[in-house]
């Protein structure tokens, strides 16, 4: 997503509302080669309730991995849950979903719909917990939530 977010780079992330109750953002992901993931990672920023499901599906929306439901920690504190699965080269999506709407996440708040949509972001309005093949929308909401999976331990 880099240069196509380097206008708003400049930007200090901020926090923002999730999508909405049972609300899940798909960023896509391009490997170049094999990937060993060990956990996700997100932060909640200044509202917290209900549960959240990270996860990941394959360029046809098939569920891969995923956290299951869990429930939201505390505000402003990285969450790193155990995520483990090796992908192989490829594309992919990585989603995170939450039970609640009032939930608000750290998150690229200065990137408009349009430019999230041009980066590849897509919603699923109502898939808590992360569900095999979900109904895939166009993206609405005026920030990127920053979330991913990694190889190592954050």
């Amino acid at each position: 997503m880099g240069q196509e977010l380097s206008a708003d780079s400049s930007v200090a992330p901020g926090t923002a509302a999730w999508v909405g109750a049972n609300g899940c953002a798909l960023i896509p992901l391009r490997l170049e080669n094999e990937f060993t993931s060990t956990n996700g990672f997100f932060v909640v920023g200044t509202a917290t309730a209900g549960n959240y499901d990270l996860g990941v599906y394959d360029d046809s929306f098939n569920l891969l991995a995923h956290t299951g439901s869990t429930p939201v920690p505390a505000i402003n504190v990285m969450t790193v849950p155990a995520l483990a699965i090796t992908l192989a080269a490829g594309r992919y999506w990585l989603a995170l979903s939450f039970s609640s709407g009032s939930v608000q996440v750290v998150c690229l708040s200065q990137v408009t719909a349009a430019r999230a949509r041009i980066v590849g972001a897509r919603l699923v309005t109502t898939n808590f917990p992360l569900a095999t093949l979900p109904t895939v929308v166009a993206y609405t909401v005026n920030a990127i939530p920053l979330f991913g999976i990694a190889d190592y331990a954050l």
